[in-house]
């Protein structure tokens, strides 16, 4: 039986709904580390982990992430396992990033901060194997969660959509990001209809234009390619 990701987005938040809001709310004492990933020219995921020393694990989406949302979860208690024994690593606890002269402009960065033994970095390339192997630990169980996009039918797209507003609506209001989808303005078509990019996973285009309907503004929406000539 197929269930669809939106389903598996509301259980998420449903089972999360007594996440804290903010990441500050969660106590120096409990954390055992957080990091954040920075946008880029493009669609780089944004977003924030903080990991509990229970496994408690938050997930703050804020763009070109399936879902834009705080959700928590418990990590696996082997995964929790291997992440505190790099930690306590010696190269982990002296952990120095390798300097670069290469700028590169287009590349998120990672704000990784380990409190306890003092790690507090923002990386940009040349991440420490040791932090890259846990951010990756993390990332995974991540992408498998439908937090963070993936491949196929949970990969990120940008599709072309035609919005009909009703009278004296500004379009500008909708350029603006939702639950789980993103609007672009990009052009006016004709009088109250307007060409928008849609930013979502490809699983979730369907669900994006069937929650836009359901808003008063809207009359129709549908993908460009889709429009009917009048």
């Amino acid at each position: 039986m197929k269930i669809s990701l939106l389903l598996l987005l509301t259980l998420a938040i449903h089972f999360s709904c007594s996440s804290p809001k903010h990441l500050s709310e969660v106590s120096s004492e409990e954390t055992l580390l957080k990091y954040s990933r920075s946008a880029c020219f493009g669609t780089c995921p944004v977003y924030e982990v903080l990991l509990t020393r229970s496994g408690t694990t938050y997930f703050v989406g804020k763009r070109f992430v399936p879902i834009m949302d705080t959700l928590s979860f418990t990590l696996d208690s082997r995964t929790l396992r291997d992440i505190k024994a790099i930690q306590n690593l010696e190269s982990y606890q002296n952990i120095k990033p390798a300097e670069s002269n290469v700028e590169v402009m287009d590349v998120p960065v990672l704000h990784f901060s380990d409190r306890k033994k003092g790690i507090n970095l923002e990386l940009k390339m040349n991440i420490p194997g040791e932090i890259q192997a846990i951010t990756d630990r993390i990332d995974r169980e991540l992408t498998a969660r439908y937090f963070l996009p993936g491949e196929g039918e949970n990969a990120l797209v940008r599709q072309e959509i035609i919005l009909e507003f009703v009278p004296e609506i500004d379009p500008f209001d909708y350029n603006q990001s939702f639950r789980f989808y993103e609007l672009n303005y990009m052009d006016k078509i004709a009088d109250n209809i307007y060409l928008f990019r849609l930013v979502t996973t490809q699983s979730l285009i369907g669900d994006a234009l069937a929650d836009l309907t359901t808003k008063d503004a809207i009359i129709a929406a549908q993908k460009n390619h889709e429009l009917e000539h009048r």
